[in-house]
């Protein structure tokens, strides 16, 4: 299980920070900061999701790429 993320908001202008902070970098408001939880971490791609992950091959753009001749015949 992953732990919920915590970010710091200034409640003067919105500048976000991982940690707390007394002075906000961006508008200078002292002790304007308040913790804001963000959930978990959450799943890092569409299969861990719990989806499958697949893309249709007539969705994948074409590139013309130059090949090179390995002479491995699984390639």
């Amino acid at each position: 299980m992953s732990k919920a993320k915590a970010k710091f908001v200034c409640q003067d202008c919105g500048y976000v920070s991982t940690g707390y902070l007394g002075l906000c970098p961006h508008c200078g408001a002292w002790e304007s900061f308040s913790e804001v939880s963000m959930g978990s971490a959450g799943p890092k791609s569409k299969a861990a999701a719990g989806g499958d992950g697949a893309v249709v091959l007539s969705n994948v753009p074409q590139e013309n790429t130059i090949r090179l001749k390995t002479g491995i015949a699984e390639l």
